[in-house]
């Protein structure tokens, strides 16, 4: 089951890169008309979360230690080292126990920590990278730019998809 959540995650990051290629500088870093952030801060905060996991400390998993406002947002070629960068750190991230912690959502918040697995946060990056990838699909439409089919969504709704589409056919 790692190696392949880390097979998958690599499969998001190289749609990632896919998508970034085929924009221009402008595309990238500006945010479309009538949306308040650009594909590039998607990027970068879809990597932060990667780094987050990758880069934990001791058994310490913050995804809310992160950096922002870094070259990734607004400069694609930045963010294509980086996802290269990521995609190689993933095929020597060690499947063990870790803790995650987060803060309350209430303003007198407490940090909160709980237990879980890699596996469980390469489930979570994953989850996370699918929602943001729907958002930048939308963007990219929005921009005139192809995008593929099931870029941005979620692997059960394109099981689903195939399974309606074979039972229609049958």
């Amino acid at each position: 089951m790692f190696t392949s959540l880390i097979a998958s995650n690599i499969s998001m990051l190289n749609q990632a890169r896919h998508a970034v290629a085929s924009l221009s500088p402008a595309q990238y870093a500006n945010a479309p008309q009538g949306f308040h952030s650009s594909i590039g801060q998607h990027i970068r905060h879809i990597l932060d979360h990667y780094r987050s996991l990758l880069n934990t400390q001791g058994d310490l998993v913050d995804y809310e230690r992160r950096e922002r406002n870094t070259p990734v947002e607004n400069d694609p070629a930045a963010a294509l080292i980086h996802i290269s960068q990521v995609s190689q750190q993933l095929f020597e991230l060690p499947a063990r126990r870790l803790r995650l912690q987060i803060e309350g959502c209430h303003a007198d918040a407490h940090v909160v920590t709980a237990e879980t697995s890699s596996e469980r946060e390469l489930m979570f990056v994953l989850s996370h990278t699918v929602h943001h990838f729907a958002i930048i699909g939308i963007y990219l439409r929005v921009l005139g730019v192809a995008a593929p089919a099931d870029f941005g969504v979620a692997p059960s709704t394109l099981r689903f998809q195939k399974q309606q589409a074979s039972t229609v056919s049958a």
